[in-house]
């Protein structure tokens, strides 16, 4: 009897130290999607085949809306007559992009340019941890030469160039999804202007 009692006490001891000593289970990495709180960054990266698959993925919405200032159309030089509202269209063939605006006068005019091979990602969360889940605000920026004709013939020069930004909200992972606006800067010495609008 004594017996049989000392070696249930071995079994449980044994038992207890294995608990101790074994090594214990890690919690789960953080999914790679998500976003901590109080996340921003800025940073240059090479457009890689997802990346540009996403780009040429997205709809943009019918109309575009001509960046003013209170001053008005007094400040926009390159585009001859501002006409605004005006109408876009997107056409892509791999990297190569093309705007069509249509002016309210309906006059038309093309932006080209050919996708950079490296975009500036820009990252920052938006507001407070709310039951633990965190947005972040994001911007995809390419820039490059633009060419032009039609209503943007008379600004387009050697030197004239584009600064496309992508505007989205959501976690850190990339989708067409989640894009919902795009701003497109033209400027150079005979140039400068912006257009906006929204993303389907």
């Amino acid at each position: 009897m004594r017996r049989n009692l000392i070696y249930a006490i071995l079994l449980v001891t044994f038992a207890i130290l294995t608990y101790l000593f074994a090594p214990q289970p890690q919690p789960a990495s953080a999914c790679a999607c998500c976003v901590d709180a109080g996340t921003w960054e800025q940073y240059s990266q090479d457009v890689g085949d997802y990346e540009l698959k996403t780009f040429n993925e997205l709809q943009f919405a019918p109309q575009a809306e001509l960046y003013m200032t209170p001053a008005g159309a007094s400040l926009i030089e390159g585009l001859g007559k501002p006409s605004p509202p005006y109408t876009i269209s997107r056409s892509t063939n791999g990297k190569k992009w093309n705007f069509q605006f249509t002016d309210d006068q309906g006059r038309t005019g093309n932006l080209s340019f050919s996708y950079p091979q490296t975009v500036t990602h820009f990252r920052s969360s938006l507001g407070s941890q709310l039951e633990g889940q965190v947005d972040l605000y994001k911007e995809y920026r390419a820039e490059g030469k633009v060419s032009g004709n039609g209503i943007f013939a008379p600004g387009i020069t050697d030197n004239t160039r584009f600064k496309l930004i992508l505007q989205s909200t959501g976690n850190k992972c990339m989708s067409s999804e989640q894009f919902d606006s795009w701003r497109l800067n033209v400027s150079g010495s005979e140039a400068e202007y912006a257009f906006y609008g929204n993303l389907n």
